[in-house]
């Protein structure tokens, strides 16, 4: 894969990878990374991918993107131009382009016996503040967190939309001493999604990574936040609805923890690290009275819904060789997703 076009583009003659990454979703959405040694650059990790969120308009989006996180003290590897000036070329039906190899490790590259020693999280969330700020002009595509609008022009609905549709279809289906009850919920859920949409499209917005999970985040030698890689998944997003849904407790433990799922202790435990990471975002931006008043039935829409949830739900619900008992949590799923959907308080969760 690695060619003699492709290593042409950056000077190279040829060039044995120092490592190999393969993060592929399979035929329809691959992506490989090279790590090479460049005379001109050092370490250059070359991407070659072929899926329908990665072009050239979206490449240079993205350089333009790292650079204005690189101004505001956000480390993060740059897209190097290739000897044809360009961030990306086409090569063999795949594109192709390149970034200076980051200066640090990923957090996921610690171990678990490390792991007590990172201290990142503050910092990476005020990054979060500090980006909403100071906003990068604005792209024409967006973050997969996007609500009423797709991330993908593959996807056939935003991804709250599509756990909903998802997790009715279980309920329906299979679920059937629940199903009206989730139907109920489900409507009452479409509903005021279509009435809160034209005060959604009127809130503030910004560009961001878009994509925070431990092999995404730097980290130095003492555990602290030092920058971002991977901004493929970057894009234009509603900054209330990026700063809830990065800071949106997730359930703890798995199947032993969903006995948790509505005590009342735990709810208040979630709730303390959702304002916990909310706040640390605060310490930059500051919400507007615009956000805080639209906040309360966001929050009602789209954390019933939230994808950190009802991933594990799905699973819980159908994967039977998993989770051979794992329906006799239905009636307890929708108890938790009518109390996120009628909730009164949330509004307190903002810093």
């Amino acid at each position: 894969m690695l060619t003699p076009e492709i290593l042409k583009l950056y000077g190279l003659k040829t060039a044995e990878p120092l490592e190999i990454h393969d993060s592929s979703h399979g035929e329809q959405d691959r992506r490989l990374v090279y790590v090479v040694e460049s005379p001109e650059w050092g370490k250059l990790a070359i991407k070659v991918t072929r899926n329908s969120f990665t072009t050239p308009e979206r490449v240079r989006g993205w350089a333009e993107l790292i650079e204005h996180y690189n101004k505001l003290g956000i480390y993060c590897p740059r897209i190097v131009r290739s000897r044809n000036g360009d961030y990306s070329a086409m090569v063999g039906g795949y594109l192709v382009y390149a970034e200076e190899y980051m200066r640090y490790e990923p957090a996921n590259s610690w171990g678990e016996l490390a792991a007590g020693k990172l201290q990142y999280k503050p910092e990476l969330y005020k990054s979060i503040g500090l980006v909403a700020a100071n906003p990068a002009p604005l792209v024409p595509w967006h973050t997969a967190f996007c609500l009423y609008d797709k991330f993908d022009e593959t996807d056939e609905y935003d991804e709250n939309f599509e756990c909903a549709v998802k997790i009715r279809e279980i309920y329906v289906s299979h679920i059937h001493e629940h199903a009206d009850r989730m139907n109920r919920l489900f409507e009452a859920y479409c509903r005021r999604r279509e009435e809160f949409e034209p005060v959604y499209r009127s809130l503030p917005k910004a560009v961001f990574q878009g994509d925070l999970n431990s092999s995404n985040v730097l980290v130095t030698q003492t555990g602290h936040f030092a920058g971002l890689i991977d901004f493929n998944l970057s894009g234009t997003e509603t900054i209330l609805n990026y700063a809830f849904c990065e800071s949106f407790c997730s359930l703890d433990g798995g199947e032993g923890g969903i006995a948790l799922l509505m005590d009342t202790a735990a709810l208040r435990e979630r709730d303390r690290r959702t304002a916990q990471s909310l706040a640390w975002i605060g310490e930059h931006y500051k919400f507007t009275e615009t956000e805080r008043e639209a906040f309360n039935e966001y929050y009602n829409i789209v954390a019933p819904f939230r994808w950190t949830y009802q991933g594990f739900f799905m699973g819980l619900l159908t994967n039977r060789d998993r989770y051979p008992h794992g329906r006799k949590y239905a009636g307890l799923i929708l108890d938790w997703m009518e109390y996120q959907a009628t909730r009164k308080d949330v509004v307190d969760l903002l810093p």
